[in-house]
């Protein structure tokens, strides 16, 4: 049976706004970014994505999911809650870390993208491009950070407006 293949991103952004961000670390999942690129405003909150300094949430590191480290950069995807006038981190895989290799931009998932279960993940050009930065960490997979945005804009671009 073949099965479709998964959508890399599209569950994260039809429920968060993906965020290029330099991040920095306050303890106990509170951390600040300082916002390089918004490639989505649709979960920002009434303060909006344009401030020195973007407080959020951020998602716990437990059952295999990375939390984000003090100075990393990242792609984050993050909402804003009406409820408790605060922006937070996707809780699951929510950022891809955005790391120079070789003098090329690379984007890291750190979880299992390989092994899917038997399905496939992302568009073909997306895929192909994946590697293992390290063959001693086989859950953390790079791809060019270009072809990662290029699949991040096509998916914003079949959303419906929320």
């Amino acid at each position: 049976m073949q099965h479709e293949p998964i959508g890399l991103l599209r569950d994260k952004i039809s429920r968060c706004d993906a965020v290029l961000m330099t991040v920095t670390a306050l303890g106990q999942q509170q951390y600040s970014g300082k916002v390089e690129k918004v490639y989505s405003r649709r979960f920002e909150g009434p303060g909006g994505y344009d401030v020195p300094r973007l407080p959020f949430i951020g998602s716990t590191s437990s059952w295999g999911n990375q939390g984000l480290v003090n100075g990393e950069r990242a792609l984050v995807f993050i909402g804003y809650s009406t409820s408790t006038k605060r922006y937070y981190q996707e809780h699951w895989q929510g950022h891809f870390s955005v790391v120079a290799i070789e003098n090329q931009l690379f984007a890291i998932a750190n979880w299992h993208l390989l092994k899917s279960g038997g399905r496939t993940w992302g568009p073909g050009y997306l895929r192909d491009s994946a590697f293992l930065p390290d063959k001693e960490k086989p859950g953390r997979v790079a791809m060019p950070y270009a072809l990662l945005e290029r699949h991040l804009l096509e998916e914003l671009g079949d959303l419906k407006p929320c």
